[in-house]
């Protein structure tokens, strides 16, 4: 689907946009600005925030290359492998192999929600988001709620 997304798109640069999740009005803009500053083709996001509605949970997530963040020259980036799950993760490595991406540190463009129905299951969740995250305080828990909340 991204590949043919891709062939489609016109304009200079592509984002991933995963609509499931939460994305600030300046995460673009924030993102280009980082690519401008930087000199690289493209930006991920290296921190985010996860909110688990089953639990009720928030956390800051590990400092990791978030595949669903990706903004960048669309001329950039490689095609995206033919898999069920997983595909972002290839195009990003190359990417990042290849110094064309620049990470940016900011949590509040960025939620990642999890509910139960999306494409990588609980264990995934479980094993390989939380146990390297960091609970929110409570205060801020509740704003990520009131986001999710508001999407529903």
């Amino acid at each position: 689907m991204r590949n043919i997304s891709m062939e489609a798109a016109h304009g200079h640069y592509i984002a991933v946009w995963d609509d499931d999740d939460w994305h600030a009005p300046t995460r673009l803009d924030e993102q280009i600005k980082a690519i401008h500053s930087t000199g690289r083709q493209g930006c991920v996001l290296s921190l985010v925030t996860l909110y688990d509605e089953l639990t009720g949970s928030a956390f800051l997530s590990a400092r990791r290359l978030w595949e669903a963040s990706l903004l960048a020259e669309r001329t950039a980036v490689p095609a995206y492998p033919d898999l069920r799950r997983g595909s972002d993760t290839p195009v990003i490595a190359s990417m990042a192999a290849e110094s064309k991406l620049v990470g940016l540190d900011r949590p509040d463009l960025y939620v990642y929600f999890y509910h139960g129905e999306n494409v990588w299951n609980r264990a995934h969740w479980e094993q390989n988001l939380l146990p390297h995250a960091s609970p929110l305080t409570e205060p801020d828990t509740e704003r990520i709620r009131s986001l999710f909340r508001s999407m529903n």
